[in-house]
């Protein structure tokens, strides 16, 4: 069993890189997050970047400024880039890397404040069904069409009492929410 996770890996080719593209080294030397071939580094125009990483970036990114390998696996490691300000989070956690997709059927007119709340907690809302979405969220009168490509791409299909659940295990609450305050999440 591999208990590093590959992460060895990666802070050697982190090592390997600084001696063949040293401009890279010297970024991360300087506390850059550059582009690197996983998620984390910030690049172009960083109004709005995930604030994740993945932990091989970070391993290569160790690598690169030749720094020892010290990471848990199983914990979150911050750094901010010297160059932006910004913080990036490097964890294992994919559903934090990569945001849930999520689309909404049968809604009508709440179709608008459903969206807005999903990205406010961090959903990526699609724009039509596809083999990436995670949660078809079904309202009052969904689309069978779309509900069936849904079904048949593998989505879970859940109501919208199953969806304030997950917005409000998003907002970092584990007790039972009254109807009461379920309607606080404006829907």
């Amino acid at each position: 069993m591999d208990t590093d996770q590959g992460l060895i890996n990666c802070w050697e080719v982190g090592r390997n890189t600084a001696s063949i593209k040293p401009e890279l080294a010297a970024a991360a030397a300087k506390g850059e997050l550059p582009e690197l071939p996983f998620e984390g580094g910030i690049a172009g125009n960083p109004e709005s970047p995930n604030k994740y990483g993945h932990l091989y970036y970070y391993a290569m990114w160790l690598g690169l400024r030749n720094e020892s390998l010290q990471i848990d696996p199983d914990g979150e490691h911050e750094v901010t880039c010297s160059r932006t300000g910004l913080k990036k989070v490097f964890t294992m956690n994919l559903l934090k890397i990569e945001p849930i997709n999520v689309f909404f059927t049968g809604f009508g007119k709440e179709t608008e404040t459903l969206i807005k709340n999903a990205k406010k907690y961090g959903y990526k809302v699609s724009d039509k069904v596809t083999k990436t979405l995670y949660y078809l969220v079904c309202g009052p009168s969904p689309d069978a069409p779309t509900v069936k490509k849904a079904k048949d791409n593998g989505a879970e299909i859940i109501s919208a009492d199953e969806w304030k659940k997950k917005l409000a295990e998003k907002q970092g609450s584990k007790k039972h929410h009254t109807s009461e305050q379920n309607k606080q999440l404006k829907f």
